[in-house]
């Protein structure tokens, strides 16, 4: 059931327990959320029949529970979540309620509102100001699947090599370097494009799902990272090491 989201102020530090966290979140009054940039929220021509949010997230439940049957492949729920994406119907009121309004977060890092957790998934809004970034961090063993709904983020993302660096610190390769867009998403799995970084160019607005949800043990395995300015080979690997 979708609940009314507050506004948080967040630092680095916090956002996974946030996206561990109950819907019900405290925090700081709103205002009103600037117009972007780049236009009117996205309204994809759709080929099917729009879902409403509560057939949304019943039909994301029933995709969630795939993933304790035998052969479940990673790949394919991605797809598969990108598709009800798609479909979903953003002048739905109860979608509405989640950007109903905007407020600033501390330093240069999102807003980020829990929607939904539970049914073995959740749901996350992202609220960013221009420059605002979330530093290259992981989602261990999960699935991630980003939509662009107003604004411009660019999105790095990179898988972790079994191999060390010359200096016995993480290599980390880079398998994307994209600008999302109005309509536009970016994906990950457990072993691909893993470990990411987001930072956006003007006000931005993200809609985020992950399959299977923080938990105690993900939450222990959940990391920060830094890496070289400079690749070590090929253009695109990378020396890292964790904060």
């Amino acid at each position: 059931m979708l609940t009314r989201r507050h506004a948080v102020k967040l630092s680095a530090k916090g956002v996974a327990a946030l996206m561990a966290s109950l819907p019900h979140l405290s925090g700081c009054a709103r205002h009103t959320r600037p117009t972007p940039q780049s236009g009117q929220r996205l309204s994809p021509s759709l080929t099917a029949s729009k879902l409403s949010w509560t057939e949304f997230i019943e039909a994301l439940a029933s995709l969630a529970d795939g993933q304790f049957t035998a052969g479940w492949s990673q790949d394919q729920h991605v797809e598969e979540v990108m598709a009800l994406m798609r479909l979903v119907d953003l002048d739905d009121a109860k979608f509405e309620q989640v950007y109903d309004g905007y407020v600033s977060a501390r330093g240069l890092f999102p807003e980020i509102g829990s929607i939904h957790h539970g049914g073995h998934f959740s749901i996350a809004s992202l609220e960013f100001d221009p420059g605002d970034e979330i530093r290259l961090h992981n989602h261990p063993d999960m699935t991630g699947v980003i939509l662009c709904l107003t604004g411009s983020v660019e999105v790095e993302a990179f898988n972790l090599l079994d191999e060390p660096s010359p200096s016995g610190r993480l290599l980390i390769e880079q398998v994307t370097q994209v600008q999302l867009k109005p309509g536009s998403f970016a994906t990950l799995t457990a072993d691909h494009g893993n470990i990411h970084r987001l930072v956006a160019t003007e006000f931005t607005e993200l809609l985020d799902v992950f399959t299977p949800p923080y938990d105690a043990e993900r939450m222990r395995s959940y990391r920060w990272y830094e890496r070289s300015e400079e690749p070590l080979r090929d253009g695109i690997v990378f020396e890292a090491w964790e904060t």
